[in-house]
């Protein structure tokens, strides 16, 4: 007699593309909020921490700190690229949320201008470097792809057998991608 009740069943089909859609939009989704709020907040996030004679250079290193962040992104991909392949893509995404948070949290409990002078640009700009490189395992190994690639192509055989190579739409989502 075989036993199958110790196998899990695999979703393959129609219900993981379902899955991997959602998992892409709600990231997608919570990506674009935290810009939002950041550009929303960001004259009053100059006047607190990056405080000018002119409010104007204010605003413009804000949103300057938000462009500087994403030269972080490739560190981040790099690091949880390579921590995801030793460890597996859950430990990496695990790892990123935390860190990311960690970031995040340091926003919050931030000392203002006012309190620590020049250390207090210096520490937003540190948390948002620390905040955008661990969202970019969110890019890298550690989650499954973004929306315009979770219908992969792979080569095929010519049905014809003429052998020559072809590209095929697959039914279902790689292995790597299945969740």
């Amino acid at each position: 007699m075989i036993d199958t009740s110790a196998a899990a069943p695999t979703m393959r089909g129609a219900g993981a593309a379902t899955r991997l859609i959602i998992a892409a939009s709600v990231g997608n989704a919570l990506e674009f909020y935290e810009i939002l709020v950041y550009g929303y907040f960001a004259v009053i996030i100059a006047k607190v921490f990056f405080p000018a004679v002119d409010p104007a250079i204010s605003l413009l290193v804000t949103f300057g700190t938000f462009g500087i962040s994403f030269l972080a992104r490739p560190v981040g991909a790099i690091f949880l690229g390579a921590y995801g392949d030793r460890k597996g893509r859950k430990s990496a995404l695990t790892l990123s949320i935390l860190l990311m948070t960690t970031g995040t949290g340091l926003m919050t409990i931030m000392p203002d201008y006012g309190s620590v002078g020049l250390a207090a640009p210096v520490l937003v700009i540190a948390a948002r470097l620390l905040q955008r490189a661990f969202r970019s395992a969110a890019n890298s190994r550690a989650r499954p792809p973004s929306l315009s690639s979770i219908v992969p192509t792979a080569p095929a055989i010519s049905p014809a057998g003429n052998g020559r190579a072809r590209v095929l739409p697959r039914s279902s989502p790689p292995a790597s991608v299945r969740c």
